[in-house]
């Protein structure tokens, strides 16, 4: 935290980039969150504080032993060894104080589900208190490091394509992979749309069964059905035997042989 506060002191680079992503109950220290406040008020009317203002600032408000002295506060600059390495400083600053929300949710879940009188209030808090440790993980991102992160995306395309490799995730089914191109990638939502009755479960179980078999973590979440019924319509694809027969249990020897295999099959899909 300090570090990072030097950094700030040290570089307007480093307080433009700073200023939206850090909150003050991010910092543990007491110090830390009012000189925080102190530097963030400043930068709100457009000044860029350095160590000389900032302490004129906190002897003005009388604030000096808030801050943890002005001989503390005056060592700042000296904590943070390169004013450049201030994106590791906020990521570990921020990473810690997301331990903490999640370890205070924790403590306040554990004790509402021993005392609350309220459960449905109880409940609320705690979604709240779960959200509010989500959104500390979540922060915008500026054109210069979404800039970046594409091209890396572009080169790996192109590269994957030199290779002979496929940019994306294939289905499975060729017709469809030329229809719509690599379009299953991290990030991306595709929908599956028809009347019902069409076949969009299954398709998706076999989407999530290909991408799987080619070591691809895949997850099925379903309101329609049972992990069972889900399981056996991937049997069915992959064996080759009507979904009819399975539901009936009218399966042929040769059926049960490969029933058998995709059984098999299956216990090794991530």
């Amino acid at each position: 935290e300090a570090a990072l506060l030097g950094a700030v002191l040290l570089s307007a680079d480093a307080l433009l980039e700073v200023a939206d992503r850090l909150r003050p109950d991010d910092l543990y220290t007491a110090a830390h969150r009012r000189t925080w406040l102190h530097i963030s008020a400043e930068h709100a009317k457009g000044n860029v504080p350095d160590i000389v203002s900032l302490t004129g600032r906190v002897l003005d408000a009388g604030d000096a032993s808030s801050v943890g002295g002005l001989e503390y506060l005056q060592a700042l600059p000296e904590q943070c060894p390169s004013a450049l390495s201030w994106p590791a400083y906020l990521t570990r600053v921020q990473e810690l104080a997301t331990r903490r929300r999640m370890l205070a949710a924790s403590d306040h879940l554990a004790h509402e589900a021993r005392h609350a009188e309220d459960l449905d209030a109880a409940v609320s808090t705690t979604e709240s208190l779960l959200a509010d440790v989500e959104a500390t993980t979540i922060r915008p991102r500026d054109a210069a490091e979404v800039s970046l992160a594409a091209w890396d995306v572009l080169v790996k395309r192109a590269d994957a394509r030199a290779a002979g490799r496929p940019a994306g995730l294939p289905t499975g089914l060729q017709a469809l992979d030329e229809a719509i191109g690599p379009s299953l990638r991290g990030g991306k939502l595709v929908v599956i749309a028809a009347r019902p009755g069409m076949g969009k479960s299954a398709l998706a179980m076999q989407l999530a069964a290909h991408a799987a078999s080619n070591g691809h973590g895949a997850a099925v979440l379903s309101l329609e059905m049972g992990g069972e019924d889900l399981m056996l319509r991937a049997w069915a694809s992959e064996a080759n035997v009507s979904l009819t027969n399975i539901e009936r249990g009218d399966l042929a020897p040769d059926q049960w042989d490969r029933l058998e295999d995709a059984h098999k099959w299956s216990h090794g899909l991530p």
